[in-house]
């Protein structure tokens, strides 16, 4: 089984090699010349005081609340044969004074009106109907002839829950399913109103079923709702969360250290579902890929769950673009989202410095050779953020990115990118590895006021800027949340 949070390697290196590596490439560095590569859409530029705002917790909000219909939410079923079908075929028994269908639809909704001929009682209009999620607020549904009601919704474990209808036009045998359609709950409930309660053993995408006992009669409106009983400030996605680290690093340094500094453990009281899995530490990002795609199909199988989210910081970011274009895995990939990676490139390290890191990361190789053998997977929404820092003694830097203060070994790499990134467009700013206009990718959606290390909690927790990296991966999960409800997914 996979542990979430990954396993621990002892012996790797740590960021105190990547800092004295940077620091000493960088004087050999070349400013290799403005390349020409893709574009990716939607990129845009956020001033650091929206950036702030989006990084920091929004109020807790109740885990029902709201994703979007999918239509592969819960696997069909059969349905059994409708209950007053007394004859030795249901579907005769059930559908003999159906006559031709009318010739307005509407008349299907009349009362005492017997299922059209062209949409009821037939077994093919037995199979399933996907009426999507159900939400904390009531949501109507359009009930079709004698088809089989599926629905889906998200809860975190330990919440207890209600899975609720109204004007239900016949009894119904409701089940509550997890994710690979085990039972979780039952109820028989009558015509008209009913309800099941439940309480999930994990966390993410729960099913309902609801089989008629009867043919409905035409095309009846009913709704529905998930409503929190208890556990009501915990919050879940769909999809469990993977986190991707970068270069140099792990899981946790030597048993001791995170990489991603106390984030599985404090989204994880939350109620999500976060892995924090241990790559190839020094590589290039085609081998990384690889340990990256086995611990997808882990959780996966783990889980139950049909997709993950990506996060990835710095190389990490790379490593996922990597999985989309050239391992074809968009289809178990919800969303990606990257903090600080470098897709143009980097003009601090001297071309032979790539071998250091496993890959060359000029600005020639990511826009060109790279981006042509991976190129972006259309179905899955990517999403990235950059990182400003500022020196000590730059006043101005300060107060435009919230009092933020480089980590000192980082100084001077920031101020030759700072130099070197001058014509980019965003000034150069850079957060002492990485430089904004090189961490945009996809959907861009701000910079964060935190260097390089800052951005995942280091080091140790120590931080000479007000940046809360805790706030801001929360603040990521319930966004891709919300990216659920949106793109249905």
């Amino acid at each position: 089984m996979l542990r979430p949070g990954g396993t621990t390697m002892n012996g790797r290196c740590g960021w105190a090699i990547l800092v004295a590596f940077v620091v000493t490439a960088c004087g050999s560095a070349s400013t290799p010349g403005d390349a020409e590569g893709p574009t990716p859409d939607a990129a845009r530029a956020v001033e650091a005081d929206a950036a702030a705002d989006a990084a920091a917790p929004a109020d807790a909000a109740a885990p029902a609340d709201g994703a979007a219909p999918s239509p592969d939410a819960a696997a069909p079923a059969d349905a059994a044969a409708p209950a007053d079908a007394a004859a030795p075929s249901p579907d005769a028994a059930a559908c003999e004074d159906c006559g031709p269908p009318p010739a307005d639809p509407e008349d299907c909704a009349e009362p005492g009106a017997p299922p059209c001929a062209d949409a009821g009682c037939g077994a093919e209009a037995r199979e399933a109907a996907h009426q999507g999620e159900v939400h904390a607020e009531w949501t109507p549904f359009d009930a079709p002839p004698c088809a089989p009601l599926h629905h889906f919704g998200v809860a975190a474990a330990g919440q207890d829950l209600t899975f609720a209808v109204r004007g239900l036009p016949v009894p119904a045998r409701a089940e509550v399913l997890d994710v690979r359609d085990a039972p979780l709950a039952a109820a028989d409930l009558p015509a008209g109103d009913g309800a099941v309660e439940f309480r999930p053993p994990a966390a993410g995408e729960v099913r309902f079923r609801l089989t008629p006992a009867a043919p409905i009669r035409g095309h009846t409106r009913y709704v529905a709702r998930l409503a929190c009983r208890a556990g009501c400030d915990l919050e879940a996605t769909r999809s469990p969360i993977v986190l991707v680290h970068g270069a140099f690093g792990t899981d946790v340094y030597f048993g001791v250290l995170e990489y991603w500094l106390g984030v599985r453990e404090a989204l994880t009281a939350r109620g999500y579902v976060v892995y924090t899995p241990a790559l190839t530490p020094v590589g290039a990002s085609e081998r990384r890929a690889v340990d990256l795609a086995a611990v997808i199909d882990d959780v996966l199988a783990e889980t139950g769950a049909a997709r993950v989210h990506l996060i990835g910081h710095s190389q990490g970011g790379v490593d996922i673009r990597v999985l989309l274009g050239g391992f074809g895995y968009g289809d178990r990939v919800a969303s990606a989202t990257s903090v600080s990676s470098p897709h143009r490139g980097v003009r601090l390290l001297a071309a032979e410095a790539g071998d250091l890191v496993g890959m060359p990361f000029s600005e020639d190789y990511m826009l060109g050779e790279f981006a042509a053998r991976f190129p972006a997977d259309p179905s899955v929404p990517f999403y990235s953020w950059g990182g400003a820092t500022c020196l000590r003694l730059d006043a101005a830097c300060r107060a435009r990115f919230d009092d933020e203060v480089i980590f000192t070994p980082l100084a001077a790499t920031y101020g030759i990118a700072r130099l070197r990134y001058a014509d980019d467009g965003f000034e150069g700013l850079n957060d002492g590895i990485v430089a904004v206009s090189s961490a945009r990718w996809g959907e861009f959606l701000g910079i964060l006021p935190a260097d390089h290390l800052d951005q995942v909690g280091h080091l140790a927790g120590v931080r000479e800027g007000p940046f809360d990296h805790l706030a801001f991966y929360l603040a990521e999960a319930r966004r891709l949340r919300r990216m659920e409800v949106d793109h249905q997914r």
